[in-house]
């Protein structure tokens, strides 16, 4: 339940929430996080918003690509399950998982990195 309160207040300027099917928002919102702390996600195509890319991939896909690329330059993308049609998470700084995993463990909160979704 505490998930959904910080959803709200993170918002779409730290966190990212995108519905289950729509993997151009998932891109969008990847993409927004990182021009944040200029880093730049390789989604391994000139375009990741061709139909043609989004049509191969769907949205737990495309949050694995990100985390490998994310990791590579020091950040994790994180996940939390909204029990509804839809994916929601942020990005932090690789360095700090233990950290998130520790308040995450004390508060119950049930997150996982992007690449290990549900």
């Amino acid at each position: 339940m505490l998930l959904w309160p910080l959803n709200e207040a993170i918002g779409h300027a730290a966190g990212f929430y995108v519905e289950w099917k729509d993997t151009a928002a998932l891109v969008r919102s990847v993409q927004t996080l990182c021009d944040r702390v200029g880093v730049r996600v390789g989604w391994g195509v000139t375009d990741p918003l061709s139909r043609a890319f989004l049509a191969r991939h769907d949205v737990p896909q495309l949050m694995a690509i990100a985390q490998a690329s994310l990791r590579a330059a020091g950040f994790t993308l994180w996940c939390w399950d909204t029990q509804a049609d839809a994916y929601a998470g942020w990005m932090i700084r690789s360095r700090d998982e233990a950290a998130l995993a520790e308040l995450a463990s004390r508060l119950h909160l049930m997150i996982d990195p992007a690449d290990e979704t549900y």
